[in-house]
């Protein structure tokens, strides 16, 4: 199993990387704690599943 830091060193992942990416200082680190209750990401994934009016909830395609 790779670990992150062989994983951005490695010339695969650096081929074309934009230069803002190479330079960690500008990283966020992720909040400990999520940016949105669970019930709020369920209610989005709810709506998300509604079809949309005036497709009588048929694929699009």
């Amino acid at each position: 199993m790779s670990q992150i830091p062989e994983i951005k060193n490695h010339s695969g992942f650096l081929k074309n990387l934009p230069a803002d990416l190479m330079d960690e200082s500008n990283q966020f680190e992720e909040p400990d704690q999520p940016m949105q209750s669970l019930d709020a990401i369920v209610h989005i994934m709810e709506e998300a599943t509604i079809p949309a009016a005036g497709t009588l909830g048929r694929a699009l395609t």
